[in-house]
């Protein structure tokens, strides 16, 4: 019992030495008052708000992505209809919208939100599959889960 109390006290100050950092940490000094920085954006386009009526109604965004050429790829959760990818153009024209609830192929049986790879394809997992749906770009289906969970 004393050989291993022994061992562990000399563990326990092996430790200490080998992390030892040589002193306290660094001060830094800030500045006395917090000075406002201003931020100036350029708006390119704007999609969705209160006066939005068609495509750019959104209902509850659960994910942003943009790809290489500039599109802004929007996850939108519809009640009622699930998860909607809606594609922008890099101009704020629609490009495209696709996905919805459902169990065929290209809908989604518990997808939250969407990933977009830089070359534009997107990534959606779905939960209630239990697997990946892959689009291209334009929102067509590249890979489908094969076995899907019921």
């Amino acid at each position: 019992m004393r050989r291993r109390r022994g061992s562990v006290v000399l563990g326990a100050a092996l430790c200490l030495v080998a992390f030892d950092q040589g002193g306290a940490q660094e001060v830094v000094r800030l500045p006395v008052a917090d000075r406002a920085i201003k931020a100036e954006f350029q708006e390119v386009f704007r999609v969705g708000g209160l006066a939005a009526e068609d495509w750019d109604a959104l209902s509850d965004v659960t994910s942003l992505g943009f790809d290489q050429d500039g599109r802004l790829f929007i996850g939108d959760m519809v009640p009622g209809h699930g998860l909607r990818i809606v594609v922008v153009e890099s101009n704020g024209t629609l490009a495209t919208t696709f996905g919805r609830a459902g169990q065929g192929p290209g809908e989604f049986m518990g997808a939250l939100e969407m990933v977009v790879l830089e070359d534009g394809q997107v990534v959606v997992p779905d939960l209630g599959r239990g697997a990946l749906h892959v689009f291209d770009g334009n929102g067509l289906l590249v890979l489908c889960p094969i076995n899907p969970l019921t």
